[in-house]
């Protein structure tokens, strides 16, 4: 509780975000990506770039699914009218993961590795076809 308490209050730096990606995001990535290449389910692969990581798994040539992690900039919730405006506002960093069926960003800000794969495996779940 008190790691998502201080997520509300003390913004996120950029640095700490692409910390959180390296120890958490990645493991996460990796651990999907073997476990989807060991029993032979489909082809998968992990990629990143200097400020972002993904994994892509391909069924077949036209059922490709992506998922990927990259920090993200917002402003702070405002807690009084003043603050309201969007350019009044602090700005802080959070880890946002797009993929899926949606490609919304969701803020991953602060999950272990445990919670990063269930991410993954949540939005592959969503994403397959029925």
């Amino acid at each position: 509780m008190g790691e998502r308490l201080k997520r509300l209050f003390v913004p996120a730096s950029r640095k700490e975000v692409l910390r959180q990606m390296e120890v958490n995001g990645m493991p996460a990535l990796r651990s999907v990506c073997e476990v989807m290449v060991a029993e032979g389910w489909a082809d998968s692969q992990v990629d990143s770039g200097e400020d972002w990581t993904s994994i892509t798994i391909t069924f077949a040539p036209e059922r490709v699914f992506s998922y990927r992690l990259s920090p993200r900039q917002r402003p702070l919730a405002a807690y009084t009218a003043l603050d309201a405006p969007e350019g009044r506002r602090s700005m802080t960093w959070m880890l946002s993961a797009q993929g899926g069926s949606d490609g919304r960003h969701r803020d991953l800000t602060g999950f272990s590795t445990e919670q990063i794969t269930s991410d993954i495996l949540t939005q592959l779940e969503a994403w397959r076809p029925r």
